[in-house]
């Protein structure tokens, strides 16, 4: 995110071409607290690399000119440097007026050039936060350089730079640079996220909601401080039960299971539109045979027989129903997701599983949130020596102790309603990594209550708040659904124009299937005609 970007990503700099795009054209905004370390800006052209919006998977690497800015600022007190890095349009004619906040992922804040690359050719300026700590696909997974300050003690600055406060100077400095160098603000401002860039987008409407005009989140983060504790359930039980089921048995569980709930929604495509309708219950396989490639990883080099085993089934149900134990509960994942994909497990190609082989192991996305944020990086701490109550308390004592910060589920949103904001959130019904029905309680949340705290009953959230299921669909993309590649054209007419989506138009860059994305609750039902169509698709109550 440095301005360096120009010579280590192999894109040409002139830092005179545009008299503009030097650092003496900008300056520091009034932030209270905040005080400017320094400002870097320098001319970029023909830039390319392969990039997309988040939540879509339209990819481009058209070339780029912009001006590269990266301002570099602190906190009084906090001994932090945090980034925020600018992409402004070169020239004012590719300008299209308007700013494009991207959001990160995981325990990254920003995924820099992989979204604001996207946003440029479109013809945004793009603004992105490191909060504070390393930006970048590879620091989603690890908070470890951040998080503590030495095992036993929170690094409190820092979780709330990634929380919440540089998110709300996001926009401030956005709009300050822009004014200096075209000499107008945006006419209108949005930000957009997935996963933990959705946590982003939705943290920036309940804390900062006169920040941007519009909100588009997919598959969003927003109980944070549990499903990242909660998605640990599955794995615990393996390391319980000494038994690491291969990749290939987990993947017949679940097309059994598509096979028997695919045609629910009236089309038979390998698609579990209404998975909670999916009365599958993994158990009944145990004891059947299926077919198996020779090293339980599908590589088509030969098969075998295998036989579901119980403790198979087990590990699966828990995968799709979460966690329910000593007084704690928390949802887990859709039937129908692939599991492969947060069960990530090694296949012992032996008649018999166990932690003594060293063939067989269990890898998971949820250990830096309890080794970093539940343990506090207590270099004893060992999450598979848990019993089942331990995990439940450690569950419980992430809820109460984060979700106030890295949490974002405030249902009062009526400040970003007053100041005219809207609101598109998204989720897959075959997210493999945060369960879709955390989007769907938050919104339950929110419409409560706004119901209750409304003088006027009328006055519901569709008017500034939609939230959309898509069939299908996994985190952030793949799976089989097409995904809302036009929900951020479809939020700017809402801003602009006052055009509200009645559905989200959803479609797949690699297959061509179109279906329209349904309002919650209602869902979508195949009524006849082509399956990759539109038209052949509807939104109706659910049973």
């Amino acid at each position: 995110m440095q301005s360096t970007l120009s010579s280590t990503l192999g894109a040409t700099s002139h830092p005179l071409t545009n008299a503009s795009c030097v650092p003496s054209t900008f300056s520091f905004p009034d932030i209270l607290g905040a005080e400017l370390v320094s400002i870097a800006a320098d001319t970029v052209h023909n830039y390319s690399t392969t990039s997309l919006l988040p939540g879509t998977d339209v990819t481009t690497r058209g070339a780029i000119d912009f001006c590269n800015i990266t301002i570099t600022y602190s906190h009084t007190g906090w001994n932090d440097s945090v980034h925020a890095s600018l992409w402004i349009p070169l020239e004012e004619q590719n300008w299209n007026g308007r700013l494009l906040g991207v959001g990160g992922g995981g325990f990254a804040a920003s995924f820099g050039p992989l979204y604001q690359t996207a946003a440029v050719e479109k013809g945004f300026v793009a603004i992105a936060t490191d909060s504070g700590h390393a930006a970048g696909q590879a620091a989603a997974t690890d908070p470890s350089p951040w998080a503590t300050l030495s095992p036993g003690n929170f690094n409190y600055p820092a979780i709330e730079n990634f929380a919440s406060r540089t998110l709300g100077e996001l926009s401030v400095l956005a709009k300050h640079a822009t004014k200096e160098y075209f000499g107008v603000e945006p006419a209108h401002s949005y930000f957009t996220g997935c996963s933990g860039g959705g946590r982003q987008g939705l943290e920036l409407a309940q804390t900062f909601p006169g920040a941007f005009d519009g909100i588009l989140v997919g598959a969003p983060a927003v109980y944070f401080e549990t499903f990242l504790v909660a998605g640990y359930w599955p794995t615990l039980l393996m390391e319980q039960l000494g038994v690491f089921p291969p990749a290939c048995e987990i993947e017949a569980f679940t097309a059994a299971a598509v096979e028997q709930c695919d045609g629910y929604d009236g089309l038979e495509d390998g698609i579990i539109s209404h998975p909670a309708d999916c009365d599958f219950d993994a158990r009944q396989l145990v004891g059947s045979s299926f077919t198996c490639d020779s090293d339980g990883e599908g590589d088509g080099d030969g098969s075998k027989q295998r036989t579901f085993t119980q403790a198979g089934a087990t590990i699966v149900e828990a995968a799709w129903h979460g966690i329910n134990a000593s007084g704690i509960s928390w949802p887990g994942v859709e039937i129908g997701a692939d599991l492969t994909e947060s069960l990530i497990v090694t296949d012992c190609d032996s008649s018999s599983s166990s932690p003594s082989n060293p063939q067989c192991s269990a890898k998971n996305l949820w250990t830096p949130m309890l080794a970093n944020f539940v343990a506090a990086a207590d270099p004893s701490f060992s999450p598979s020596n848990l019993t089942t109550p331990a995990f439940a308390e450690l569950l419980a004592y992430s809820t109460a102790k984060w979700r106030s910060s890295l949490g974002a589920a405030n249902p009062r949103l009526q400040p970003f309603q007053r100041a005219g904001g809207k609101l598109i959130t998204w989720h897959g019904t075959a997210d493999t990594t945060i369960p879709p029905r955390g989007s769907a309680y938050y919104y339950e949340s929110v419409l409560q209550h706004h119901h209750h705290n409304n003088d006027n009953d009328n006055d519901n959230i569709s008017s500034f708040f939609r939230h959309f299921e898509a069939p299908g669909v996994g985190h952030c993309a793949g799976g089989k659904g097409p995904l809302p590649n036009a929900a951020l054209e479809q939020l700017m007419a809402w801003v602009e124009n006052g055009t509200a989506p009645a559905v989200l138009e959803a479609s797949s860059a690699a297959t061509g299937l179109r279906r329209p994305l349904c309002p919650y609750p209602l869902r979508q039902v195949f009524v006849g005609g082509e399956a990759n169509s539109s038209s052949s698709f509807a939104c109706a109550p659910g049973v």
